[in-house]
Order: C-alpha cells, then structure tokens, then sequence
C-alpha cells in the first residue's frame, strides 16, 4: 500500500488557502478605497450670489496623499465655519467653487445642470470662447470615469462620453472655424491636444 506524504499535502493546503485569501482580498481591494480627510481653503460662490471664503473637507488617498477624491467635492460639500461647525451644501445650490489643490493646481467646479438625474459640480477643464466642463462618475471596479461638456459661444452644446467620437464632437462644437477640421482629423484626441485646439478656436 502506497501511503500519502500528510506533509506534502498539508502544505499545498495552505499555498492553496493563501492563494485563495490574496486572490479574494484582491477582489475586495479593487473597490475598496482608503482614504484620509483633509482641509482646503475654498471659494464658494451660491446660486444667489452670496459669496463664502470657508475651509471645506476633503478626501485623499492615504497611498497618494497629494491626490484629491473628486467625489467629496463634488455632489456634497463639507464646509468648517469658523466655529469649527460643519455644515453640508448641496451641488445644485452652488453658482461655483475655486481652490488649489494639494498639487497646488487651481481647481474650478460649477453648477452646470443639463439633466435632472446628473446633479453633480462639473469641473471648468478650459474657459474661453469654448467653455469645456468634465463630469466625473464612480465606476463599480473603484476607478473614475468621466463625460465632457462642451459650450461654445453661440450655447450650442455637445456632450462626449467613452462610447461616442471625440473628433466627431469637437469637429460640431468648432464648426465657425472650418479650418480646424483638418487639425482635428490629423491629431489623436488626447486632452492636451483637444486643449490646443480650443486655445486655436480662441485666436
């Protein structure tokens, strides 16, 4: 009779159950976010025009310290008063809000509202005669995907998400300017580019 190596099989039991428990909180990992709470100095400008200069709570990763959770200023603003009481401000009672994030970039969120469901702050990516807002959303594996909106002078709007043409939309949105449709199907659509291009539209 053969007999089974017990010491052989109890250790591929625990590589397995190791591999099993890594393999799960991997899993669990990828949605789960630690965060830690900071303080920034911002700009508050309400829809009645009231101005507050107050200090809001924010979120960052404790792994990337420098690096802002847009979703804690983005729906529902967390503002310290100067008694050190908090009070919370909904996005659809703010005008606009400026601060300069911890990588000391100067941040522009406003209160533009083009459906009933999508009640969040935009980001101001670029503001001139083409104003460009991003919209960020929570997606189920924890990462940030986000829509653009785009207005140009005249308030003709294109909106742009990961399934439809950036150059197709950028091409409507600039259609004053023929002359930069060429630009526009000759360069790839990566946001340094897209910037070029509104700064161009602005000459």
């Amino acid at each position: 009779m053969k007999l089974q190596d017990t010491s052989t099989h109890s250790i591929q039991n625990r590589v397995s159950k190791t591999i099993f428990y890594l393999c799960l909180f991997l899993s669990f990992g990828v949605q789960f976010k630690v965060e830690a709470q900071k303080i920034l100095q911002a700009q508050i400008i309400l829809n009645n025009n009231d101005t507050l200069n107050q200090n809001i709570k924010v979120k960052t990763s404790l792994f990337s310290p420098n690096d802002l959770d847009v979703f804690s200023v983005n729906k529902q603003i967390v503002i310290i008063d100067s008694l050190k009481k908090k009070h919370t401000i909904d996005a659809t009672e703010i005008k606009k809000m400026t601060f300069v994030d911890f990588q000391q970039k100067k941040r522009i969120f406003v209160g533009i509202f083009l459906f009933k469901r999508d009640q969040i702050l935009k980001e101001l990516v670029h503001d001139g005669k083409i104003k460009w807002y991003r919209a960020y959303y929570p997606h189920f594996d924890g990462s940030i995907v986000y829509s653009e909106i785009m207005i140009n002078e005249n308030n003709e709007t294109v909106t742009i998400d990961p399934i439809n043409s950036k150059r197709k939309k950028l091409k409507v949105i600039t259609k004053a300017k023929p002359e930069l449709a060429k630009v526009i199907e000759m360069n790839e659509m990566t946001n340094e580019n897209i910037l070029t291009i509104l700064q161009l539209y602005d000459e």
